[in-house]
């Protein structure tokens, strides 16, 4: 697989170090907070997955950003896509997903990190445009073979 390194300027490159190393402190505080959220639409994928499996797969999509961000591949960011949504993981929850991050950036950096809070949104709205299509696919391709 090709990498495909997003170029950033030396100051995203400074900011986006505080980013990581926010996410790497409060790493269980994020996981916390995606679980939280999860609870309001985990029943949409009881069908096909347990419980549990989704706590795993939110672990595993936090893991896979803050990968992402260390790397700025963008194919780390469509490595889980297609995998998530065989896994039978709706779009609620996907979508519920990258509002945690953006909520997460929101709580961190609003007082005293504007550039960081900027960048933060910025990159995420990067990892959101190379994850969610290729779901979003593989979701109908998933559905379309559950109908026939």
């Amino acid at each position: 697989m090709v990498k495909d390194e997003i170029i950033f300027t030396q100051k995203e490159l400074q900011s986006l170090d505080v980013i990581i190393h926010n996410i790497e402190t409060n790493f269980d505080l994020l996981i916390q907070k995606m679980r939280k959220d999860l609870l309001s639409c985990i029943y949409e994928n009881i069908y096909t997955l347990h419980p549990n499996r989704i706590y795993e797969v939110m672990t595993e999509e936090a893991e896979t950003f803050l990968s992402f961000l260390k790397t700025r591949d963008k194919t780390i960011a469509g490595s889980r896509d297609k995998q998530v949504a065989r896994e039978g993981l709706g779009e609620t929850i996907i979508l519920s997903l990258f509002n945690v991050f953006r909520d997460f950036f929101l709580e961190q950096f609003y007082k005293d990190h504007y550039d960081e809070l900027c960048f933060a949104l910025k990159i995420t709205n990067i990892y959101v445009k190379v994850y969610f299509p290729a779901f979003n696919e593989e979701r109908n391709l998933q559905i379309y073979r559950d109908q026939d």
